[in-house]
């Protein structure tokens, strides 16, 4: 039987069948609350067994909140007024990631980054998920800001939402609970696929830089743990006596024109860039590092993440960066800093530092090396790179039909939300 459709209120679906309705989204509640972060300085304000804390880093790439990275203390909730959000709730960020929908698992509290929607009992609650979801790509346009997109409270309760029959919401999510689970299989499998490939290219590149490409080569031993036995005519040095930190801290208003790099723009374990932006654009306000192209670029933060690049150009790096420049070829410098043994140094150093772990320049140049002849540096670094290249071929293309597929997804929800697809008629 042919569907009819009419005019609709709700501006991401002018059409819709007959007998729904557009009703606005605080009509469909019975209460909602948006909450608050406390001081993280503040060390009376959280610990390991206190009340669970859901940031936009716990809810961001789950559709349940199960736990929490942070949790408050009773001193916490007090500074903030902050409230229990009970398990079973909808949560829906308005920063960062927005338009994201999760379910709490958890009692918990929130930040100001998300709110809470506590759904009446008339709505179905799967329904209601699945079309929030629905209007992510619209929400955007109702979204403010330069740096980051964000919504307020007042827009998400302005928002139309439809209300079929309550039997055919049931429909819907019948039938998508079954199309959705089979994409997201098919994702996770490339998913899969391609985390192999990075350990794959994290293996290789620890291999071929710290023993070269020649399995023929007469060893040695080499006098540490950390490389064991290395090639014969190379040498073991510490960093300091390859490598030098040219610290540059400027004020970043003459540059704004200049591109910026931060460690978030720098893939990890892998040495690549992976996107730009002016230092305007980054909202650059302190002191940053100038850098000029050829340096290799090294974030002292959380060193274990691995982020190193070689500078494409000349710019601005974020404090927390160091500039590198070295008497070795930088390419092959670039993967010996990403390979395990040279990691695994910084990881123990860093651990020091409990709370944001970070290595300073005094014990970066502590670190040990491996140093072979330049003629082999510059021939094990284009090994390496054609290698990565490879890797990183294969990887786009299990990326691209990561994103068919969830661009798949995202319609199959729009058009059985939106009653395009008559759910009642395939489920």
């Amino acid at each position: 039987m042919t569907r009819k459709f009419e005019d609709s209120k709700a501006p991401w679906a002018p059409k819709i069948p007959v007998g729904w309705k557009a009703i606005r989204n605080k009509f469909l509640l019975i209460g909602s609350y948006s909450g608050g972060t406390p001081a993280a300085t503040n060390p009376r304000f959280y610990n390991d067994e206190g009340i669970p804390f859901i940031s936009i880093a716990d809810m961001s790439n789950v559709d349940y909140v199960e736990k929490t990275e942070k949790h408050v203390t009773e001193a916490g909730m007090t500074d903030k007024n902050l409230q229990i959000v009970p398990r079973g709730s909808v949560i829906y960020s308005m920063y960062a990631t927005v338009g994201h929908v999760a379910e709490t698992k958890i009692d918990a509290t929130i930040s100001q980054a998300m709110i809470a929607l506590y759904l009446s009992e008339k709505y179905d609650k799967a329904y209601y998920k699945y079309s929030l979801q629905a209007i992510r790509d619209y929400i955007f346009g109702s979204a403010e800001g330069t740096t980051q997109m964000n919504l307020n409270a007042q827009k998400v309760y302005e928002m139309f939402l439809l209300q079929p029959p309550i039997p055919e919401q049931q429909s819907i999510v019948s039938y998508l609970d079954q199309k959705c689970a089979a994409i997201d299989e098919a994702i996770a499998k490339h998913r899969q696929i391609i985390e192999k490939l990075e350990e794959y290219r994290s293996i290789q590149i620890s291999s071929m830089a710290t023993k070269g490409i020649n399995p023929d080569s007469p060893l040695r031993v080499s006098g540490t743990d950390w490389y064991g036995k290395i090639p014969k005519n190379w040498e073991i040095k510490r960093f300091k006596y390859v490598a030098e930190v040219k610290s540059n801290l400027v004020d970043p208003k003459p540059y704004m024109a200049l591109n910026q790099i931060g460690p978030d723009l720098i893939e990890k374990n892998s040495g690549r860039l992976v996107g730009s932006r002016t230092v305007e654009e980054a909202g650059v306000i302190s002191g940053n590092h100038l850098f000029h192209a050829g340096q290799i670029l090294y974030s002292k933060v959380r060193p274990a993440l691995n982020k190193v690049v070689i500078a494409p150009f000349d710019g601005l790096c974020s404090a927390d960066m160091y500039p590198i420049e070295t008497s070795m070829d930088a390419e092959y410098l670039k993967y010996q800093m990403l390979s395990k043994p040279f990691a695994e140094q910084v990881r123990i150093i860093a651990m020091i530092r409990v709370k944001m772990p970070k290595i300073n320049q005094d014990e970066l140049g502590d670190v040990l090396c491996v140093v072979p002849p330049m003629g082999q540096q510059k021939e094990i670094a284009s090994s390496i790179t054609e290698m990565c290249n490879q890797i990183e071929a294969v990887i786009s293309r299990h990326n691209e039909i990561i994103e068919k597929l969830e661009e798949y997804r995202k319609s199959i929800i729009y058009n059985a939300v939106t009653g395009k697809i008559d759910c009642r008629e395939v489920v």
